[in-house]
């Protein structure tokens, strides 16, 4: 399933979950209670890391999917790099050596 682009709200939340922030921090910001941004936003995000995740194994560039879901860049390397264990980037030429 591909993701849609997100409304503004969605975008918000999703860019405040991903650095980090608690439901309750992410509620406030968006004018929202928590239990209303738990029913209506947090399930998109698993929806949208998959998305993009999928995009960029099927050899799409970060750029073109950024642009894709209408996202900042730096966010879409975010979500690819997250959970990374292999030591590799998907350009495959580059290589993350553990200390």
């Amino acid at each position: 399933m591909i993701f849609s682009p997100c409304p503004a709200k969605s975008k918000a939340s999703c860019r405040l979950h991903r650095l980090g922030c608690t439901q309750e921090e992410i509620a406030e910001k968006i004018g929202t209670s928590q239990n209303h941004f738990t029913q209506q936003f947090l399930h998109q995000f698993p929806d949208l890391e998959i998305g993009v995740k999928n995009l960029l194994d099927s050899g799409i560039p970060h750029l073109d999917v950024a642009e894709r879901f209408n996202m900042p860049l730096i966010m879409v390397w975010a979500i690819d790099l997250a959970g990374r264990k292999d030591g590799k980037w998907r350009m495959g030429w580059v290589k993350i050596e553990a200390l």
